[in-house]
């Protein structure tokens, strides 16, 4: 727990100027396209802070650290993970996403392959980013912790107040402004604390005589495929993100979305570089801390205490940022591809009443689970279930709705955003084969959509051969 003066004007003076921001930009809310794509007039800058708000959050920083105290180097993976999908986003899909009328990946999907296929999606994509918030929920009571001696329940229920004040006025505005003040300061706490802890760790000399080189400095760890299946789960899972999506729609224009992604890809695995020195250092000075503490307990303990103060701070409102636009997409997607299709000729007033009722509800939910679980949990290992179950269900979907549109059987994408996601879970829980459960679900993914690319060039030429006639 932080005690001296210091500490609190530190955060006390970041905590002002994030409030101050997003009221600022809560009174940019005048639509639910403002809401959830910012008017479509975000310039680079907005758009590396909305991508880089949610990204940034309590897995990058906290999580990446927690890692890194556990196993080694390879806790880099989650952010050089997503720092390559942001370059994906620069070069291949900035174009087509805002191409494409769609705001929504399940909107996507439906335009090319029917309700069917975009019900399942919306369904598996909710329960994945339900699961998102839970490491987030669990990262902000660590943090919470760090400033006051509250209780887990008490910590957890203040986490989740946070949380849903962030996002509750500013919706994209909120993320992305917000998202530009969160990474500049999260940025320059995490660089000044990983280079802080290499330094006294003597340089890179002295760090890698403090652990045997394997598996500490092995990018692979122990269990190689565990490593690739959560580098995979991370990539297919943040390019099938709906914030993601948004923050490329809500650009003014295609160089836009393409600069903000191409800083979030440089930016993102910098951040994580400093969690993961910062959490070799605590490992080999701190081996008796708890995992989870070793980000916030290096900023407490190694940190000018006015510095401490304003990176604690600032990491609570990254943690906060991220379960709000994970919040904000999810519920975009159940507003828009639920709740408008069952009632279409509702008013812009009542879904905007909508998107910020599921917020509340969802928020909740998650919470439950934290309170249920008492806060034990690895946070990496939620944040690669959430986007490999995510994933599985939507990216298939979405690229060949963007890029083989008309040439695959409805009935295959019907089937793979069902089955996908379900091989997923029935092997977590049973475990057939000694494979990591992302494999069985997007080998399956990737045969039904071949059958059904397959079944469309049969059809095709079959028609052409009966015109021909």
């Amino acid at each position: 727990m932080i005690s001296t003066i210091q500490h609190f004007v530190g955060a006390l003076v970041t905590v002002l100027a994030f409030v101050l921001l997003g009221v600022y930009s809560g009174k940019k809310v005048k639509s639910v396209e403002d809401f959830s794509v910012s008017g479509r007039n975000a310039g680079g800058a907005l758009v590396a802070g909305t991508v880089l708000g949610t990204m940034i959050g309590g897995a990058s920083t906290i999580g990446t650290a927690q890692m890194a105290f556990i196993k080694g180097v390879s806790a880099w993976w989650f952010t050089l993970g997503g720092g390559l999908a942001c370059l994906i986003f620069c070069v291949v899909f900035a174009k087509p996403f805002r191409q494409n009328k769609q705001i929504t990946i399940t909107g996507i999907i439906l335009e090319a392959y029917g309700e069917k296929a975009a019900m399942a999606t919306t369904f598996f994509m909710s329960v994945a980013m339900i699961v998102n918030i839970i490491p987030q929920i669990v990262s902000a009571t660590a943090l919470i912790s760090s400033f006051f001696a509250f209780s887990l329940t008490a910590a957890a229920v203040m986490a989740v107040i946070l949380m849903i004040i962030y996002v509750f006025f500013g919706g994209v505005w909120g993320t992305g402004l917000l998202g530009i003040l969160k990474t500049v300061l999260t940025a320059g706490g995490l660089l000044v604390g990983g280079g802080m802890a290499l330094w006294l760790f003597g340089g890179v000399e002295g760090m890698l005589a403090s652990f045997p080189r394997y598996p500490w400095f092995s990018f692979w760890g122990e269990k190689i495929s565990s490593d690739i299946s959560s580098l995979t789960s991370l990539l297919i899972g943040v390019l099938s993100g709906q914030t993601y999506l948004q923050a490329i729609i809500a650009a003014k224009s295609l160089r836009s979305a393409r600069a903000g992604t191409l800083i979030s890809a440089v930016l993102g695995p910098l951040i994580g570089l400093g969690g993961v020195l910062i959490g070799l250092f605590m490992r080999a000075k701190h081996p008796e801390i708890i995992a989870v503490q070793a980000l916030p307990l290096f900023v407490t303990w190694y940190l000018p205490d006015w510095l401490a103060g304003v990176v604690l701070a600032t990491l609570l409102f990254a943690v906060i940022g991220t379960a709000a636009g994970i919040a904000i997409g999810a519920c975009t997607i159940l507003c828009k591809d639920v709740y408008q299709k069952l009632s279409p000729q509702t008013s812009d007033k009542n879904i905007l009443f909508m998107f910020r009722t599921s917020i509340i509800i969802l928020f909740a939910f998650a919470l439950s689970i934290v309170l249920f679980s008492g806060g034990e949990t690895v946070i990496l290992n939620w944040s690669y279930l959430s986007h490999g179950f995510r994933g599985v269900s939507a990216f298939l979907p979405m690229i060949t709705a963007l890029f083989l549109r008309g040439k695959i059987e409805q009935k295959a994408a019907v089937w793979a955003s069902v089955l996908a996601p379900l091989a997923v879970a029935l092997w977590v829980f049973f475990q057939p084969l000694p494979i990591e459960p992302l494999f069985p679900g997007l080998f399956l993914s990737f045969c039904l959509f071949l059958w059904g690319y397959l079944k469309g060039r049969k059809q095709v030429n079959t028609t052409v051969s009966s015109g021909g006639r």
